[in-house]
């Protein structure tokens, strides 16, 4: 008998105009003692981008430490390591050229949530909504880039978003139907949109999500 279970899916990535853009293909690995870890490779056509990210969470969601990687074009466009404490966020890594960047970023308090753009990582910011509060919540949030697309050379930022939840819905996606919890992130920029996000499960499984920035729709087509 293992210890823990293992989840495997992938999103697709839809432009209103131009169809099918990219997939993300994850794997989630459950533990027994209530941490999680997402393996997450995104394929961008549109933008020949690659990003490589392994990402673990503790019990209760908090971010514990996280990898990312970016190919642009077919060359290396970065990587680095996030370690995150209840007063810092430790970072080594290097640049887009190659050259090394480190840093010990202080929090205070620290992000509840890291955002380093699967979109399967997106869904898993839902836990840093409380049920039991008023249905628009601020939260603080650490991400990798702060482009729409994450495709700049990983390096710590710190955002404040605000989260809305909508209601319980029931959708269909390509990968079936799922019962979900429907919510708005509001971002930290005011000239963008709220993401529109459907979550399911413990797992907090994005079954889709929608953001005019990107003009995209970013759908489940597959878990297992």
């Amino acid at each position: 008998m293992t210890s823990y279970r293992v989840a495997r899916g992938e999103i697709g990535y839809f432009h209103s105009e131009r169809g099918l853009t990219g997939h993300e293909a994850f794997t989630m690995t459950s533990a027994a003692d209530g941490s999680r870890t997402v393996r997450a490779l995104c394929r961008m056509d549109d933008g020949d981008l690659l990003r490589d990210v392994t990402y673990t969470v503790d019990a209760d969601w908090r971010p514990r430490h996280a990898f990312v990687q970016l190919m642009l074009a077919g060359r290396a466009a970065g990587a680095g390591w996030f370690r995150f404490g209840r007063e810092s966020i430790a970072f080594e890594g290097v640049g887009a050229t190659g050259e090394p960047r480190g840093a010990l970023v202080p929090v205070s308090p620290a992000p509840a949530v890291f955002a380093p753009h699967p979109l399967v990582i997106d869904g898993w910011q839902s836990a840093a909504f409380d049920p039991a509060g008023p249905p628009r919540q601020g939260y603080h949030s650490a991400t990798c880039s702060l482009e729409p697309n994450g495709g700049s050379a990983p390096f710590p930022a710190l955002t404040t978003k605000v989260m809305e939840f909508v209601g319980r819905e029931t959708i269909e996606v390509e990968a079936g139907r799922f019962d979900c919890d429907h919510f708005l992130i509001h971002p930290h920029r005011k000239d963008w949109t709220p993401l529109e996000m459907w979550v399911s499960g413990p797992d907090r499984i994005l079954c889709r999500m929608d953001w005019a920035v990107l003009d995209s729709s970013y759908r489940l087509l597959r878990l297992g």
